[in-house]
């Protein structure tokens, strides 16, 4: 399947050399099940070894099973499908790291597309720093769509005003992210009381006051398919 600004996906091995780290894939999703699916395809295309990674979906009180709509993407990935009422997105991440086992949380949406290197880059980065918290880089995957291109110019100015240092960075968005387990747990998870948005600023702002580290990793890409109107983009 394609999405309209989205790479093409070529078979590819994974260039991680060493052990490769066990990571959750945490997806929170409300009511948009074909966005869902263009996510696990996303995800079915890494070239990550899949033994090496579990994908956690979470149903946010959407009004649709999803039990049907993912069951097929079982046979290609170690994936679960959890349910809780309508709490928002944060609280949906948190019940998917709650029920995770992997030592590492990479968190996404489900209009997103990680590229299929994705994985591989955070895992490299992993290596070299395995108590950080990194953040990708977001891309707006419809050109053609004038509020997602604002959109996508709020999140470069946002992370050009807090991130001017890679590696002293402040600020990422929760559709692209990293994190230890220790460390998630160590901050607390996110703040569920923010039902809609700005739960990645407060999580990130927490992180940095315990003095754990934030990296940027440009080369980890995510492809953002969010289609936008005026009402929906105010």
């Amino acid at each position: 399947m394609a999405w309209p600004g989205v790479p093409g996906r070529p078979g590819e091995r994974s260039t991680v050399t060493t052990a490769a780290p066990h990571v959750a894939v945490i997806i929170p999703t409300f009511g948009r099940p074909e966005a869902l699916c263009g996510c696990l395809d996303a995800l079915v295309a890494q070239a990550y070894p899949h033994q090496r990674f579990e994908v956690i979906v979470v149903d946010d009180g959407g009004t649709e099973a999803l039990d049907g709509r993912i069951a097929g993407y079982g046979e290609q990935l170690s994936l679960r499908l959890l349910r809780q009422r309508n709490q928002g997105a944060a609280a949906a991440r948190n019940a998917g790291a709650a029920e995770a086992k992997a030592p590492f949380y990479a968190f996404t949406d489900d209009d997103c597309r990680p590229a299929p290197d994705w994985l591989d880059k955070l895992a490299a980065r992993i290596e070299a720093n395995p108590c950080a918290l990194f953040g990708g880089r977001v891309v707006n995957a419809l050109e053609r769509d004038p509020y997602a291109v604002a959109s996508q110019l709020i999140l470069e100015q946002a992370y050009a005003y807090h991130n001017p240092d890679p590696n002293a960075a402040r600020f990422f968005a929760t559709n692209n992210m990293l994190v230890p387990a220790a460390g998630f747990g160590r901050v607390g998870g996110f703040d569920a009381g923010f039902r809609v948005a700005s739960e990645d600023r407060e999580f990130c702002a927490r992180w940095g006051e315990l003095g754990m580290g934030l990296i940027y990793a440009p080369e980890a890409v995510v492809y953002h398919v969010h289609h936008l109107t005026l009402a929906s983009f105010s």
